[in-house]
């Protein structure tokens, strides 16, 4: 019975999460002449949520969690950039050395949300931390991260000098 409740929870999370994918993708292509665009994303938004509870009600579900946590930060990038910054987060944390590629893209995309909003020391960790997976995976990657390195390196140095 509780393995069937289980799966049943799953299953419906995974629908969730393939729904939000879906208004995702299809809003992502651009405006076009449908009614509704502009709700697409906080749409989206809601499949994951939904999705993402129902995670949380399943053991061993860490990676769906972090999987749909991205995809919400994802969205949420044009809704509120503060709200997919600690989605991001989120989902780093609950990834692990199986995903370091995921985590290695996350820490990047969380770099340059910190560096946009002027949270220079925090933008270099995360980086640093991307280019360190990028490197250790063997990623192309690492180029984008290597430069963004030093360019808040740079960022920081300048601004400590004007201090």
């Amino acid at each position: 019975g509780l393995a069937l409740v289980a799966n049943d929870a799953l299953a419906e999370a995974n629908t969730l999460r393939y729904i939000g994918n879906k208004v995702q993708k299809r809003w992502s292509m651009g405006p076009t002449s449908r009614p509704g665009f502009t709700s697409e994303p906080a749409q989206a938004a809601d499949y994951y949520t939904k999705a993402l509870r129902l995670y949380e009600t399943l053991p061993n579900a860490d990676k769906q969690k972090a999987d749909t946590l991205s995809d919400l930060g994802t969205i949420n990038l044009q809704i509120d950039k503060a709200v997919a910054l600690n989605n991001f987060q989120k989902a780093c944390a609950l990834y692990t050395e199986k995903e370091e590629r995921q985590k290695a893209t996350l820490l990047f995309s969380m770099g340059s949300l910190q560096e946009e909003q002027g949270q220079l020391d925090a933008a270099l960790k995360s980086y640093e931390e991307a280019d360190a997976l990028f490197k250790k995976e063997k990623l192309i990657d690492e180029l984008r991260s290597t430069r963004a390195v030093d360019r808040v390196r740079k960022a920081i140095e300048k601004r400590s000098g004007r201090q």
